[in-house]
Order: structure tokens, then sequence, then C-alpha cells
């Protein structure tokens, strides 16, 4: 059987406008989703995503994926892949703080850390022995910020360009919308609106499914390599939280 690592591929989806940077709303839904993950069409785990509110003063807030996969798949990915990311609602931007993944395996080769700082425009990005040190743009974010970013939206899905931060430096994500569709879920018939994001010179690509009735929140999201479908999540059940403390 042939087993990718169909978890922390798919974590890499992201969002922007055209102008790169990313504009919220005054406070951002805070909630936790519980997603079915698959590989290939077989359901091999499940993934918990969340976003708190850690200080209210400052506008600090978290987003968390937490996932992990079942049977077979715990030989080549045995731990949890972890997501985190730190990051603040400033004059009505997200600003990334800090980033941290880890992928599961047991040498983590796709692990890596983020330390953004803005005052000096640079980044400290961490993956095993490399060290990389960015120039850091206005509008950059990190792959869990360009989560949060997505559910932003609103209904604003005209193409646009985001610069992600990743483990090997920035990258230069698009994304466009491609109609609305009706799909089945758990919670029923959920009207979405279908998005692609794409980095710029790759063949690979990530389609998601976004509920305006869920407050933009991904109902499903497919990782394509080719045309095909790789890796999925699909929701399954969501818990949203008073927007005060």
């Amino acid at each position: 059987m042939k087993v990718d690592v169909p978890v922390a591929a798919l974590l890499c989806f992201a969002a922007g406008v055209a102008t790169g940077s990313v504009h919220a709303a005054d406070e951002l839904p805070r909630y936790n989703a519980v997603y079915e993950v698959y590989d290939r069409g077989r359901a091999v785990g499940d993934a918990e995503f969340s976003v708190t509110l850690l200080d209210a003063g400052l506008s600090i807030y978290e987003f968390r994926s937490v996932s992990r996969v079942r049977g077979l798949y715990r030989l080549f990915v045995p731990r949890p892949v972890e997501e985190l990311s730190v990051f603040v609602l400033e004059d009505r931007q997200i600003r990334p703080l800090t980033y941290s993944l880890h992928d599961g395996t047991r040498r983590e080769r796709n692990s890596f850390n983020i330390e953004f700082d803005w005052e000096r425009s640079r980044a400290a990005i961490a993956a095993g022995e490399s060290r990389l040190e960015p120039r850091l743009l206005p509008g950059a974010l990190d792959r869990g910020s360009l989560h949060v970013a997505l559910m932003l939206l609103g209904d604003d899905f005209s193409a646009g360009q985001v610069t992600l931060l990743d483990m090997d430096g920035p990258e230069i994500h698009e994304l466009r919308a491609d109609g609305e569709e009706t799909l089945e879920s758990p919670l029923g018939p959920v009207l979405t609106r279908k998005l692609i994001q794409q980095r710029l010179g790759s063949s690979r690509r990530t389609l998601i499914w976004l509920a305006p009735d869920l407050r933009n929140l991904p109902v499903r999201i497919e990782r394509q390599n080719d045309g095909e479908t790789r890796a999925a999540f699909r929701l399954e059940s969501v818990q949203w939280h008073e927007q005060r403390p």
C-alpha cells in the first residue's frame, strides 16, 4: 500500500487579496472544528482546528491544528501533526508573530519554526540545522494565519496573491474563485463558495469549499496533484465560542 503523509501536506492551503495583506473584522470567529481526514478516498484519521483569543487587550490570537492518523498509517506518522500560529490583529490586519509545524514523523524532516521580527522586517526560519532570515514583506503570512485569513475574506473572492513564509522561505500563492456548490455534510446540505489556491510555478493545488452560513469555515479541503485528489479534509462538527471572553 502506498502511503503519503496526507495531513502534513494538506495543511498548506492559502488565501489572500490583491494587495497581499488581509483585513480582518474587529473580532475573529473563535471555534473548535473536527474534520475527517482522507488519503485517496480512504478515511485515515481526524483533525481538530481551533482559533483562540489569547489576549483581548492586545488582540492576540492563536490558530492550532492537531491531526492524527489511524491503523497502518501510524507506521509513517506515529505522532500527531501539530501546527501552531500566534498572530495579532493590528489596524484590522493579521500580523503573524510565531509559527511552528511538527510533521508527526520520527525524523521530522518537514518540521520548522518561524519568528517574525516586524521591527527589522526580517523573519527567522529554523528547519533542522537550516537557518534562513528572509526579508519580511508587508502582508506576509504563515500557513496557520493563512487559514484564518481565508475565513476573513467574506464576500471578497476576487483573484489575488499573498506571500506565504514556508520552511524554504517566501512563496507567492494565488487564489481564485471557482463558483458555488452545495455539499452534503454531517451538518446537512451546505451552500459553499469554492476557491482554488496554487503556488506560482507549481502543478499542485488546493481546493477549498467555504460555507458563508458557517462564518466561511471550510467544509471541505482537497489537495490535488496533476488533477488527482491525494488528500482531503471533510468537516464533521463545529463548536463556536462566545466572542467576548
